[in-house]
């Protein structure tokens, strides 16, 4: 997000200390201070977004394809699910990006999300998509075209996209609604998980990019959806960090899987059978750390007591 408005404008931010502070624009440091985005705002645009031309020089005499004037909601989902299990690869000895590739499995969901992948991405290739049943369970889809994976690779700046520092391309933030809400479906349906915890359940998105995650943070909360982040290793992957954002509130829960939910129908139930039960409420609130040591040391020196996670 950019605000735009008067050096003197008073913007409401959490600072380095954990206060909340009414802040000049002007004063404002980027690298410490934490911007308050209302939630719910519900902050849209109300027109498409539409690309500009882009050209590559044709390496074969393959017929090209002809790229989207605008974002629709087939490339929405798209991208959402290309973050998430997509790749992008250039063929030996060349010098751009030719083949798109998608691994999908059908362990858990019968191989719902296969076919509805099949259908979007027949719809957006046509004739010229590559199935490959690896397995019974694992279907790869693949299309290759210099000009379309050269220019998907453009809306994220040329980072490729299993990179720690993939994001949301700004193509998708700057979109109506419709198209936003579509994005990140597709998005938690490929990497996003439920899980059942001690106190009820939680719905939970992870990527190895602390950028990507916090840009979709603030699309949740634009939408009215509280979550928090976290960062953790796991095994296998020795000093790699992963971070996970976790919707956080019963009210947030409800409120995903009512505007955006599940692409499959597999996830959808589960979730939907786990509303009724009691979430976490609890969420993270920025450089509290100081603060919460002054009000613990307050409190120690009135009671001899001491209470297991205070």
């Amino acid at each position: 997000y950019s605000i735009s408005a008067t050096e003197d404008h008073l913007i409401k931010t959490i600072d380095a200390e954990g206060n909340y502070v009414d802040k000049k624009l002007k004063d404002i440091d980027i690298a410490k201070d934490f911007v308050c985005l209302k939630l719910g705002s519900n902050i849209f645009p109300k027109k498409e977004y539409m690309f500009e031309e882009f050209n590559v020089d044709k390496c074969t005499n393959y017929k090209h394809m002809v790229l989207p004037k605008s974002l629709n909601v087939d490339l929405a989902r798209f991208l959402g699910l290309f973050i998430s299990e997509g790749s992008i690869q250039k063929i030996k000895d060349r010098t751009k990006y030719s083949s798109f590739s998608c691994s999908l499995s059908a362990n858990v969901d019968g191989g719902e999300f296969i076919h509805a992948a099949f259908s979007l991405f027949k719809r957006l290739f046509k004739n010229r998509l590559t199935t490959m049943f690896i397995s019974e369970n694992r279907t790869v889809f693949s299309y290759n075209s210099v000009l379309f994976c050269e220019w998907v690779m453009s809306l994220f700046d040329d980072v490729y996209v299993k990179n720690k520092d993939i994001h949301i391309p700004d193509c998708i933030k700057q979109s109506p609604r419709q198209i936003q809400v579509e994005f990140i479906k597709w998005l938690f349906e490929g990497d996003g998980t439920h899980k059942a915890i001690c106190n009820g359940c939680r719905i939970e998105y992870s990527s190895k990019s602390e950028r990507l995650v916090q840009e979709l943070q603030l699309m949740l909360l634009n939408l009215g959806i509280l979550s928090t982040i976290r960062f953790e290793s796991r095994k296998g992957y020795l000093g790699e960090r992963y971070f996970t954002l976790h919707i956080v509130g019963k009210d947030s829960y409800d409120l995903f899987m009512s505007e955006i939910g599940f692409v499959t129908y597999y996830k959808t139930t589960h979730c939907k059978y786990s509303t009724d039960i009691s979430n976490i409420s609890s969420y993270y609130l920025p450089n509290q750390h100081d603060l919460l040591n002054k009000i613990k040391e307050e409190y120690y020196k009135t009671t001899n007591k001491c209470y297991s996670g205070y």
